[in-house]
């Protein structure tokens, strides 16, 4: 009888490091339940790797915002980038969905305009 060897990156290989390193389930669906308390509407969709990991894409609805994350795990921290087109803009590491979710909160928040300072007077052309 003839065994081929075990190659290490075989996709049904027990000791695949990545595999470890995926995104759960239960933190994809915390994120996309969470994603309800973030004011405005949003789009998730579960990105999947030929070897099971997994990365949700956040990206905002709205018409009038090019707002896109990226959130995956890498060892025992949760990853979130900011994206441009198809180029990251930052990263940031997270130790729970819970301030995944605060960090989204916070890039949703509308900004309000900067006060004016009182005793001056602004023009408006029409």
């Amino acid at each position: 009888m003839c065994y081929a060897p075990h190659h290490p990156n075989a996709a049904n290989s027990a000791s695949s490091p990545r595999a470890f390193q995926s995104l759960s389930d239960a933190e994809a669906y915390e994120m996309e339940i969470g994603m309800a308390s973030v004011p405005g509407a949003w789009e998730i969709d579960r990105q999947e790797s030929y070897d099971g990991h997994l990365t949700l894409v956040v990206s905002s609805a709205a018409p009038s915002s090019d707002l896109v994350l990226a959130v995956w795990r890498s060892g025992s921290d949760l990853q979130m980038s900011t994206m441009h087109g198809d180029e990251q803009v930052t990263v940031q590491a997270f130790r729970s969905t819970g301030a995944v979710l605060q960090a989204i909160r916070g890039l949703a928040m509308p900004r309000s305009p900067a006060p004016r300072p009182a005793g001056h007077a602004y023009l408006r052309l029409v």
